[in-house]
């Protein structure tokens, strides 16, 4: 029987001890996805603000385009016929039933809530704004859309 020399023992021993990660690989790999994340997180916040205050405009332009519609419809007398001074509904669920998504109002990102009072809204007889609400800053660069009667 022939016993190891030093030699085999020592490559036996390395062999064995490099399949493992040491600390300071470790610690390396952690740093650089830290500076990864440090740098792409803003990037990635700014983007998701930017997208929810395009939703928030497009879904603002929707319930103004069925409020046009309703107000067509009773007539172009005023928009007060459509939606009250205070935001509510004022044609028995016809402006619902013009939004689509099966009469529901779309959903603002901004405050997450898929109601009339998640938008500022003023009518008077000859016109209408809409402007979703923000009140905690998650949009920016939100519109006013306006429609004007004849």
């Amino acid at each position: 029987m022939k016993t190891p020399g030093i030699c085999e023992e020592a490559m036996r021993h390395r062999i064995k001890r490099s399949r493992a990660f040491t600390l300071v690989e470790l610690l390396v790999v952690v740093l650089i996805l830290s500076i990864l994340v440090t740098v792409a997180l803003p990037n990635y916040l700014s983007s998701l603000k930017t997208a929810n205050s395009n939703l928030a405009n497009t879904n603002a332009k929707v319930i103004a385009t069925a409020v046009q519609a309703n107000y067509m419809r009773l007539g172009a007398n005023s928009y007060l016929n459509v939606i009250t001074a205070g935001g509510v509904d004022a044609t028995n669920g016809m402006l619902y039933s013009d939004l689509g998504q099966g009469g529901q109002v779309p959903k603002n990102p901004c405050t997450g809530g898929t109601s009339l009072n998640d938008y500022t809204m003023t009518s008077a007889a000859g016109s209408f704004t809409i402007k979703a609400k923000d009140p905690n800053g998650v949009c920016s660069g939100l519109n006013t859309f306006s429609l004007n009667g004849p």
